[in-house]
This record gives C-alpha cells, sequence and structure tokens, in this order.
C-alpha cells in the first residue's frame, strides 16, 4: 500500500509540473517533452500553430485581471475544443498558446486557427458583460521531416509576429510572403 501511494503521489507532482495551472493545459515543459516524441516521424507534415489572443490588455486594463485569466481560460476552452485526439495544446506563456497538429498540412492547419478564430470572437466578444471585442492572432509553421521544437517555436513565432504586425485578428504561415491562412 505505501509503494502505491508513493507512486500516486510522485505522479501527482509529476503532472502539475507540466500543466498550467489556469487552463489545465500543458505548460511549456509539459509541450517539449510531447512534441518531441511527437517530432520523431520523418514522414509526415506537422503544423504548429502560435495562438495569441488580441486585446488582453485591453481587457485587463478595463475589467481586471480576473477578466483576463477569464479571457484565457475562454481561450484554452476553445482550444481544448477545436484540437483533434492526437494534437498537443499548450500554455506556453500570457496569452500564448501553442498546437502542435501531427499529419497536418497548410489547409488543415489553417482550417483550425479558422475554427479558433471564429469562436473565440464569440466567446470573448460578450457583449452582455460589455467587454472589448477582441479575436487572435495564429501564426502557422508547416514542419516536413524531421523538426525540432524550438525550430518549430522559432518560425511559428515569426508568422504570429507578422500576423500583429499586419493588423492582428488573423493568421499568417511561415515562409509565406503577405500570405494569410
Amino acid at each position: 500500500r505505501h509503494h502505491f501511494d508513493l507512486q500516486h503521489q510522485m505522479r501527482r507532482h509529476y503532472d502539475s509540473s507540466i500543466r498550467d495551472e489556469l487552463t489545465g493545459l500543458l505548460n511549456r515543459r509539459g509541450a517539449l517533452d510531447a512534441v518531441s516524441r511527437m517530432l520523431t516521424d520523418p514522414h509526415s507534415a506537422h503544423a504548429a500553430l502560435l495562438v495569441d489572443i488580441d486585446g488582453l490588455k485591453s481587457i485587463n486594463d478595463t475589467r481586471g485581471h480576473a477578466a483576463g485569466d477569464a479571457a484565457i481560460t475562454r481561450l484554452a476552452a476553445t482550444i481544448r475544443a477545436t484540437v483533434r485526439g492526437d494534437d498537443i495544446a499548450a500554455r506556453i506563456g500570457g496569452d500564448e498558446f501553442l498546437i502542435v497538429a501531427p499529419r497536418c498540412n497548410e489547409q488543415a492547419a489553417a482550417k483550425i486557427a479558422a475554427q479558433i478564430a471564429a469562436q473565440i470572437i464569440n466567446r470573448l466578444s460578450s457583449p452582455s458583460e460589455n467587454q472589448p471585442a477582441c479575436g487572435v492572432s495564429v501564426g502557422i509553421s508547416i514542419e516536413t521531416g524531421t523538426a525540432d521544437f524550438d525550430g518549430m517555436y522559432r518560425r511559428a513565432d515569426e508568422a504570429l509576429y507578422r500576423a500583429k504586425a499586419e493588423g492582428k485578428n488573423r493568421s499568417v504561415v511561415y515562409g509565406r510572403d503577405n500570405r494569410e491562412a
């Protein structure tokens, strides 16, 4: 019995070390581990989507940080409801979320991004709560062959930066000049 209790306690501590406390999604450490295991298949394309809430600062400034946390948890719930069963979803930090989708090409990744964007506008912009309207920007990177977490993340981050610079509330694919997903 003692051995079982010890194993259970160790498992709980490990799980809490790889999960984001606010959203229940993987954290950066958990994502790194899961993505590294997934990226061993050199024969398929993988998509990395970096999702960031547009307007979170405005929510925090006008409604308080509790409302900002509520926006973050709503986005996490939207991501959880949108991703496929074997996709990896994580909160990397702040209002930045990472989705890594195995066996996913550019068109399928753009569809995931569009579904999240469409749902989040409804969930985050609630007229009944007098909340400022906001959406999401998404950076997409398509990786073929073997890839590494850092490179995949960096490319998705560059695409996200471009999406924000081009007006927000859009998705941009890494390596595509002036092309939205």
